[in-house]
Protein backbone atom coordinates (compact mmCIF):
# COMPACT_ATOMS: atom_id res chain seq x y z
CA UNK A 1 0.00 0.00 0.00
CA UNK A 2 1.51 3.08 -0.70
CA UNK A 3 -0.59 5.45 1.71
CA UNK A 4 0.08 8.90 0.58
CA UNK A 5 -0.84 8.23 -2.86
CA UNK A 6 -3.61 6.18 -2.63
CA UNK A 7 -2.54 3.12 -3.98
CA UNK A 8 -2.81 -0.74 -3.27
CA UNK A 9 -0.95 -3.23 -4.49
CA UNK A 10 -1.42 -7.49 -3.95
CA UNK A 11 1.25 -10.31 -3.57
CA UNK A 12 -1.34 -11.46 -6.92
CA UNK A 13 -0.07 -8.61 -9.06
CA UNK A 14 -3.40 -6.07 -8.98
CA UNK A 15 -2.49 -2.40 -8.21
CA UNK A 16 -5.49 0.18 -8.20
CA UNK A 17 -5.73 3.81 -7.28
CA UNK A 18 -7.94 4.67 -4.37
CA UNK A 19 -8.20 8.26 -5.44
CA UNK A 20 -7.36 9.54 -1.76
CA UNK A 21 -4.86 9.12 0.93
CA UNK A 22 -5.93 5.40 2.37
CA UNK A 23 -4.66 3.99 5.56
CA UNK A 24 -5.32 0.61 6.14
CA UNK A 25 -7.00 -2.04 3.67
CA UNK A 26 -8.55 -5.19 4.87
CA UNK A 27 -9.81 -8.10 2.66
CA UNK A 28 -13.83 -8.35 2.89
CA UNK A 29 -15.54 -12.00 2.64
CA UNK A 30 -16.83 -12.96 -0.40
CA UNK A 31 -13.87 -10.88 -1.91
CA UNK A 32 -13.05 -7.47 -2.04
CA UNK A 33 -11.31 -5.03 0.28
CA UNK A 34 -12.72 -2.50 3.16
CA UNK A 35 -10.35 0.79 3.05
CA UNK A 36 -9.78 3.37 5.28
CA UNK A 37 -9.75 6.26 3.44
CA UNK A 38 -8.90 9.81 4.68
CA UNK A 39 -12.26 10.22 6.66
CA UNK A 40 -14.83 7.64 5.14
CA UNK A 41 -14.23 4.02 5.59
CA UNK A 42 -15.44 2.29 1.84
CA UNK A 43 -15.52 -1.14 -0.04
CA UNK A 44 -14.38 -2.19 -3.04
CA UNK A 45 -14.52 -5.27 -4.86
CA UNK A 46 -11.29 -7.36 -6.18
CA UNK A 47 -10.60 -4.50 -8.61
CA UNK A 48 -10.70 -1.34 -6.02
CA UNK A 49 -13.96 -0.14 -7.97
CA UNK A 50 -15.53 1.62 -5.01
CA UNK A 51 -18.69 -0.18 -4.56
CA UNK A 52 -19.91 1.60 -1.25
CA UNK A 53 -19.91 4.09 1.75
CA UNK A 54 -19.50 2.21 4.55
CA UNK A 55 -19.32 5.37 7.29
CA UNK A 56 -18.10 8.50 7.20
CA UNK A 57 -16.39 10.06 9.69
CA UNK A 58 -17.18 14.04 11.23
CA UNK A 59 -13.07 14.14 12.27
CA UNK A 60 -11.13 17.53 13.22
CA UNK A 61 -9.02 19.21 10.60
CA UNK A 62 -5.66 18.12 10.03
CA UNK A 63 -7.08 14.62 11.00
CA UNK A 64 -6.99 11.13 8.73
CA UNK A 65 -7.60 7.92 9.29
CA UNK A 66 -4.89 5.22 9.72
CA UNK A 67 -3.94 2.02 10.33
CA UNK A 68 -6.79 -0.95 10.70
CA UNK A 69 -6.92 -4.47 11.24
CA UNK A 70 -10.25 -7.18 11.46
CA UNK A 71 -11.36 -8.22 14.81
CA UNK A 72 -12.23 -11.67 15.96
CA UNK A 73 -15.56 -11.03 14.93
CA UNK A 74 -15.51 -9.77 11.65
CA UNK A 75 -15.50 -5.95 12.03
CA UNK A 76 -13.36 -3.48 11.19
CA UNK A 77 -11.28 -1.78 13.88
CA UNK A 78 -9.28 1.69 12.88
CA UNK A 79 -7.77 4.93 14.00
CA UNK A 80 -7.46 8.33 13.15
CA UNK A 81 -4.04 10.60 13.35
CA UNK A 82 -3.44 13.83 14.35
CA UNK A 83 -1.32 15.20 11.03
CA UNK A 84 0.00 17.80 13.56
CA UNK A 85 1.17 15.29 16.38
CA UNK A 86 0.49 18.57 18.51
CA UNK A 87 -2.83 17.30 20.57
CA UNK A 88 -3.97 13.57 21.81
CA UNK A 89 -7.22 14.32 20.30
CA UNK A 90 -7.73 10.70 17.74
CA UNK A 91 -9.18 7.74 18.45
CA UNK A 92 -9.74 3.99 17.81
CA UNK A 93 -12.72 2.86 16.13
CA UNK A 94 -15.13 0.26 15.49
CA UNK A 95 -17.21 -0.88 12.78
CA UNK A 96 -20.02 -2.81 13.05
CA UNK A 97 -22.72 -3.11 10.39
CA UNK A 98 -23.63 0.07 10.16
CA UNK A 99 -22.57 1.21 13.92
CA UNK A 100 -19.38 3.02 14.59
CA UNK A 101 -18.46 2.73 18.07
CA UNK A 102 -15.29 4.83 19.66
CA UNK A 103 -12.83 2.18 21.45
CA UNK A 104 -10.77 5.01 23.31
CA UNK A 105 -10.39 8.38 22.25
CA UNK A 106 -7.29 10.72 23.57
CA UNK A 107 -4.56 9.25 20.92
CA UNK A 108 -2.37 11.11 18.94
CA UNK A 109 -1.47 8.67 16.24
CA UNK A 110 -3.24 5.74 16.05
CA UNK A 111 -1.47 3.08 15.04
CA UNK A 112 -0.67 -0.81 14.60
CA UNK A 113 -3.67 -3.12 15.93
CA UNK A 114 -4.00 -6.80 16.12
CA UNK A 115 -5.03 -9.48 18.99
CA UNK A 116 -4.17 -12.40 20.81
CA UNK A 117 -4.64 -15.79 19.06
CA UNK A 118 -7.69 -16.15 21.96
CA UNK A 119 -9.02 -13.28 20.60
CA UNK A 120 -9.05 -11.97 24.46
CA UNK A 121 -6.39 -8.92 24.37
CA UNK A 122 -6.58 -6.17 21.83
CA UNK A 123 -3.18 -4.38 20.99
CA UNK A 124 -3.12 -1.28 19.94
CA UNK A 125 -0.20 1.35 19.29
CA UNK A 126 -0.07 5.64 19.76
CA UNK A 127 3.22 6.15 17.56
CA UNK A 128 3.51 9.71 19.25
CA UNK A 129 3.22 8.15 22.57
CA UNK A 130 5.70 5.52 21.52
CA UNK A 131 3.18 2.92 23.31
CA UNK A 132 1.77 -0.05 22.63
CA UNK A 133 -1.55 -0.64 24.57
CA UNK A 134 -3.04 -3.96 25.78
CA UNK A 135 -6.79 -4.24 26.76
CA UNK A 136 -9.64 -7.05 27.26
CA UNK A 137 -12.02 -7.52 24.25
CA UNK A 138 -14.89 -9.19 23.87
CA UNK A 139 -17.51 -9.35 21.20
CA UNK A 140 -19.94 -6.36 22.93
CA UNK A 141 -18.96 -3.29 25.21
CA UNK A 142 -15.86 -1.31 25.66
CA UNK A 143 -12.10 -2.25 26.37
CA UNK A 144 -11.71 -3.13 29.62
CA UNK A 145 -8.28 -3.46 32.06
CA UNK A 146 -6.29 -1.17 29.26
CA UNK A 147 -2.74 -1.34 30.20
CA UNK A 148 0.52 -0.08 28.98
CA UNK A 149 1.63 -3.49 27.35
CA UNK A 150 5.37 -2.21 25.79
CA UNK A 151 6.82 1.59 26.15
CA UNK A 152 9.76 1.98 23.01
CA UNK A 153 12.64 4.26 24.07
CA UNK A 154 13.78 4.95 21.06
CA UNK A 155 15.33 5.99 18.56
CA UNK A 156 12.04 5.98 16.17
CA UNK A 157 8.61 4.96 17.41
CA UNK A 158 6.30 2.21 16.93
CA UNK A 159 4.29 2.06 13.83
CA UNK A 160 2.49 -0.90 12.41
CA UNK A 161 2.34 -4.59 14.28
CA UNK A 162 1.44 -7.96 14.12
CA UNK A 163 1.13 -10.98 16.77
CA UNK A 164 2.14 -14.07 15.60
CA UNK A 165 0.89 -17.64 16.65
CA UNK A 166 3.20 -17.88 19.38
CA UNK A 167 1.17 -14.84 20.98
CA UNK A 168 4.50 -12.60 20.28
CA UNK A 169 3.92 -9.24 19.32
CA UNK A 170 6.00 -7.57 16.51
CA UNK A 171 6.06 -4.04 16.21
CA UNK A 172 7.62 -2.30 13.45
CA UNK A 173 9.62 0.96 14.68
CA UNK A 174 10.27 3.95 12.46
CA UNK A 175 12.69 5.94 12.11
CA UNK A 176 14.62 2.91 14.29
CA UNK A 177 15.54 0.22 11.34
CA UNK A 178 14.10 -3.03 13.18
CA UNK A 179 11.37 -4.99 14.15
CA UNK A 180 10.90 -5.61 17.98
CA UNK A 181 9.41 -9.25 19.06
CA UNK A 182 8.24 -9.22 22.74
CA UNK A 183 6.97 -11.36 24.86
CA UNK A 184 3.52 -12.28 25.85
CA UNK A 185 4.26 -10.36 29.07
CA UNK A 186 5.42 -6.91 27.29
CA UNK A 187 9.62 -8.08 27.49
CA UNK A 188 11.42 -7.88 24.48
CA UNK A 189 12.02 -11.15 22.99
CA UNK A 190 13.83 -10.39 19.92
CA UNK A 191 14.95 -7.54 17.98
CA UNK A 192 15.26 -7.68 13.99
CA UNK A 193 17.27 -4.92 12.29
CA UNK A 194 16.35 -4.14 8.61
CA UNK A 195 17.70 -2.54 6.16
CA UNK A 196 15.55 0.60 6.15
CA UNK A 197 15.23 3.31 8.30
CA UNK A 198 11.30 3.42 8.30
CA UNK A 199 9.46 0.28 8.31
CA UNK A 200 5.72 0.66 8.58
CA UNK A 201 4.17 -2.71 9.19
CA UNK A 202 4.31 -6.01 9.09
CA UNK A 203 1.93 -9.27 7.95
CA UNK A 204 2.54 -13.11 7.97
CA UNK A 205 1.63 -14.82 4.68
CA UNK A 206 2.10 -17.20 2.23
CA UNK A 207 0.78 -21.07 1.83
CA UNK A 208 2.55 -21.74 5.50
CA UNK A 209 1.81 -18.20 7.34
CA UNK A 210 5.79 -18.60 7.91
CA UNK A 211 6.95 -15.60 5.53
CA UNK A 212 6.63 -12.21 6.99
CA UNK A 213 6.34 -9.08 4.94
CA UNK A 214 7.48 -5.63 5.62
CA UNK A 215 6.78 -2.60 3.98
CA UNK A 216 8.75 0.61 4.48
CA UNK A 217 8.59 4.01 3.73
CA UNK A 218 11.40 6.74 1.68
CA UNK A 219 9.19 10.17 2.60
CA UNK A 220 11.13 12.58 4.11
CA UNK A 221 14.87 10.82 3.23
CA UNK A 222 17.46 12.87 2.36
CA UNK A 223 19.35 11.75 -0.15
CA UNK A 224 22.55 10.44 1.93
CA UNK A 225 20.14 8.44 3.84
CA UNK A 226 18.50 7.10 0.92
CA UNK A 227 22.14 6.37 -0.66
CA UNK A 228 22.78 4.46 2.87
CA UNK A 229 19.81 2.52 2.69
CA UNK A 230 18.52 1.68 -0.88
CA UNK A 231 15.49 -0.53 -0.17
CA UNK A 232 13.86 2.31 1.64
CA UNK A 233 10.47 2.23 0.48
CA UNK A 234 10.53 -1.78 -0.74
CA UNK A 235 8.90 -4.54 0.66
CA UNK A 236 11.31 -6.56 2.77
CA UNK A 237 10.81 -10.04 2.55
CA UNK A 238 11.98 -12.67 5.45
CA UNK A 239 11.57 -15.73 6.87
CA UNK A 240 11.46 -15.59 10.67
CA UNK A 241 11.42 -19.06 11.83
CA UNK A 242 7.55 -18.38 13.43
CA UNK A 243 3.96 -18.63 11.81
CA UNK A 244 1.63 -15.91 11.61
CA UNK A 245 -2.27 -16.02 12.22
CA UNK A 246 -4.99 -16.86 10.12
CA UNK A 247 -5.97 -13.80 8.08
CA UNK A 248 -9.43 -12.50 8.68
CA UNK A 249 -11.61 -11.19 6.52
CA UNK A 250 -14.36 -8.20 7.16
CA UNK A 251 -18.01 -9.65 7.30
CA UNK A 252 -20.17 -6.72 7.52
CA UNK A 253 -22.63 -8.18 9.37
CA UNK A 254 -20.42 -8.91 11.94
CA UNK A 255 -20.28 -12.45 11.59
CA UNK A 256 -17.62 -14.46 13.51
CA UNK A 257 -14.35 -15.14 11.06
Amino acid sequence: MDSLRGRVSTLAGTTFDLGEKVGSVAPLAGGGFVAALEHRVVATDARGTLTAELTALDLPAHHRLNDGAVDPYGRFVFGSMNEHRDAADAALFRLDGTRLDVLRAGLTLSNGIDWSPDGRTIYFTDSVAKRVFAADYTEHGPLRNERIFAEWPGPGMPDGLAVDAEGQVWSAIWDGACLVRYAPDGNVAARVDLPAPRPTSLAFGGPRLDTLYVTSARVGLDEPTLARFPCSGAVLVSRPGVTGLITRRVHPSGEEN
